[in-house]
């Protein structure tokens, strides 16, 4: 896969699962309602927050940075492994250079994702011109 490849393939996960601001992935939507509960209780909700986590790391909401990394993961969010961490840093160039800010990708592109004035379009409009080197 080259790095063009992994941005394309990542603005597709961006538009098909949602695109998420201020951390990797969204976090899951599960809350503890508190009270008084047993022990079992306890490990029954944890059992279930592990699991809705996992399920967002692969199928929630993802920035710009998650997205790049699910594509190379195999649908995981979570960072990149050794193995795809070139091919990510290439990816990350890449956009980088189509954001217009010098920097590593990982102090640019989160800044970049996570500031207020960017929006989901902004986003998929970036990926698009980096994947196909467009200015």
């Amino acid at each position: 896969m080259t790095p063009e490849e992994v941005l394309d393939r990542a603005r597709e996960v961006i538009e098909r699962d949602g695109w998420h601001q201020g951390a990797y992935c969204a976090p899951p939507d599960a809350e503890w309602k508190g009270g008084q509960v047993t022990m079992d209780e306890i490990t029954q909700w944890r059992e279930e927050v592990r699991y809705q986590m996992w399920l967002a790391e692969r199928t929630g909401p993802v920035c710009s940075l998650g997205a790049l990394a699910r594509v190379l993961n195999e649908n995981d969010s979570a960072c990149p492994t050794d193995e795809h961490r070139d091919l990510f840093l290439k990816a990350g160039a890449l956009l980088t250079s189509s954001i217009g800010i010098l920097g590593p990708a990982e102090d640019v592109v989160p800044d970049w994702n996570d500031g207020s004035n960017t929006t989901r379009e902004d986003v998929l409009l970036t990926f698009k011109k980096a994947a196909h080197h467009d200015t």
